[in-house]
């Protein structure tokens, strides 16, 4: 599995164990991870959920022993194993890289012995392949297993990802803290189970491929041609045969509603009589107010109001589509066009076209 690296610092100090109402010391300085000195790429997450799933070998084993296994908080018990909502966190989309953060936690009891083991984190790169939690309520956020991520497998479901046949291990320091408060004999590397991670983005990046078009209004080609003003494509955007295409640079998209920004390359050239308006370097704005913005003359102005409110939109895996886009000139547009041209003809909301957009998402 390709994963890239992310360097961690390292620092080194006594882990203390939460039982219950006591406290019990492991000997000895454990190294913990401390946070990495640069952010993880990746995407934002919001959901959906980390199933983790006990071999029937462990079971057997804590089952033998007394132990329980409980889950806590928002964590649920699932056919495959026990759930923890997925609370945040990165992740490269379509890969294991990043970090995944949860809520909930997994409790271990026996008697009135307890351990809890509460918001679990994942991180997986290069260097490091691990699942830590905080122990108890006010406990240290210790390495409870590695993660074997070899026979893992990666598979895209829409803008989701998916990690499933994450084998967990357990490290030195939870092996050492269960054998103290169970008499386990556990051992570091001891098989636990194995993880199933989905993972549901909160925005997504825009692949630079796609393109944007615009078909001209028949009203606003007459009004042009009755002007003497010829529209044409500023490479690399290209006249095909249902509009002007203009090619997708990139951009970010929230998932929920398809809001973000989606940039371009190319542009359009109005000319009259040897007088050109070049309008370029497009973006689209979805917002409570979508718009078109360009670059007129080195300042970018607000060229186009989008009007959604009959726009289909259709997602297919990581293809996002939105057609039937209602493109109509802002008031800043209309004045500078008036001014360039000589002309009171522009108006702000007159129609200038309908624009598809074919994106993809990564």
């Amino acid at each position: 599995m390709s994963v890239k690296a992310i360097e961690p610092d390292r620092r080194r100090r006594p882990v203390l164990i939460w039982l219950g109402s006591g406290v019990l010391a492991l000997a000895g300085a454990v190294a913990l991870a401390a946070a990495p000195s640069a952010a993880a790429k990746g995407d934002p997450l919001k959901g959906v959920e980390t199933v983790v799933k006990p071999s029937s070998g462990i079971a057997k084993a804590l089952s033998g022993a007394g132990v329980k296994l409980k889950p806590k908080g928002k964590a649920e018990g699932v056919k495959s194993g026990v759930s923890f909502p997925i609370s945040g966190g990165k992740l490269v989309s379509g890969t294991a890289e990043g970090k995944v953060k949860h809520a909930g936690a997994l409790q271990l009891k026996k008697g009135g012995t307890a351990v809890s083991l509460r918001k679990p984190k994942v991180k997986i790169s290069d260097k490091k392949q691990e699942l830590t939690a905080k122990v108890g309520e006010n406990g240290p956020r210790i390495k409870v297993f590695k993660i074997a991520t070899g026979k893992a497998k990666v598979s895209r479901d829409g803008f989701d990802t998916k990690i499933s046949n994450a084998g967990l291990k357990f490290s030195s320091v939870a092996a050492k803290a269960l054998n103290g408060a169970f008499s386990l004999g556990l051992t570091k590397g001891v098989k636990f189970g194995k993880a199933t991670i989905k993972a549901s983005p909160k925005s997504v990046q825009i692949e630079s491929q796609g393109d944007t078009t615009l078909a001209l209004d028949a009203g606003a080609a007459a009004a042009l041609t009755s002007l003497g003003i010829t529209p044409s494509p500023i490479g690399p955007a290209t006249a095909e045969s249902d509009g002007i295409a203009f090619p997708i640079r990139g951009g970010r998209l929230e998932t929920a509603h398809l809001s973000g920004d989606i940039t371009h390359s190319g542009g359009l050239r109005l000319a009259q009589n040897g007088t050109p308006v070049d309008l370029t370097e497009f973006t689209i704005n979805l917002d409570a107010d979508p718009d078109l913005t360009a670059d007129v003359g080195g300042t970018r102005v607000s060229i186009l109001s989008l009007d959604l409110s009959d726009a289909v939109i259709e997602i297919d895996g990581l293809s996002v589509k939105v057609s039937g886009v209602k493109a109509s000139l802002t008031a800043a547009a209309a004045s500078a066009l008036n001014g360039a041209f000589g002309t009171s003809a522009f108006t702000e909301g007159l129609l200038l076209g309908t624009a598809t957009v074919d994106a993809t998402a990564r």
